[in-house]
């Protein structure tokens, strides 16, 4: 859509027809592993683990769906910002964290089943798996599919993934500063608590 047309669709619909394009949103349900414990669930039946299962399978195929979705509708709500179209990238964007939400749901369940490229734990854990990531897209990916494009004259996409896995690598430096820093933050609390802990042991022998 060129700009000419963005700025006649801007005075074909008021302010009121935009307005009436309400956000959507999505708010996540509790998630199976928080409801299911509840003892006084009517429904007392015993859990299939998810991982293995069909289920499994379609909750992964969701989430990859769900989150192309989210960048592809914040894709789009730039577009519109940069034709004028403000209360269409309102919109867009409200479709994008609603598509967010939904994937994060699909996560917590996927969590459940141990997979590795969704396992949610302690923060210093998930800057781990995310510096693993990053690693394999540097060391493997990027310049896999970076020699696959050139192969195929395709030498701008080729540059594309050379880009990336320099942003990888900017990725991975950054991460492992995160990540000197998060266990600092670890190994004071405990070195806190150890104190607290003596301090109190000290207080009750003398009571």
């Amino acid at each position: 859509m060129s700009m000419t047309r963005g700025s006649s669709m801007l005075r074909r619909f008021s302010v009121k027809k935009w307005q009436s394009l309400s956000t959507p949103s999505f708010t996540r349900p509790m998630s199976s592993k928080m409801t299911m414990d509840d003892e006084d669930d009517e429904h007392d039946e015993e859990l299939v683990p998810l991982a293995g299962t069909k289920t499994y399978e379609n909750l992964r195929e969701a989430f990859a769906k769900k989150a192309m979705a989210m960048a592809r509708y914040e894709y789009y709500a730039q577009k519109a910002d940069v034709e004028g179209l403000t209360h269409a990238a309102q919109v867009l964007r409200g479709i994008s964290n609603s598509a967010k939400e939904q994937a994060f749901g699909h996560m917590e369940f996927l969590d459940e089943g141990d997979e590795e490229e969704t396992e949610a734990s302690s923060t210093d854990m998930n800057i781990e798996s995310c510096l693993a990531h990053e690693r394999k897209e540097f060391e493997e990916k990027y310049p896999n599919w970076a020699e696959v494009a050139y192969e195929e004259n395709l030498s701008d996409v080729g540059t594309w993934m050379e880009t990336l896995r320099n942003t990888s690598f900017n990725n991975m430096r950054t991460l492992q500063k995160l990540q000197d820093a998060v266990e600092e933050l670890y190994k004071e609390a405990e070195e806190e608590e150890a104190m607290s802990t003596g301090q109190n042991g000290r207080t009750n022998e003398g009571d």
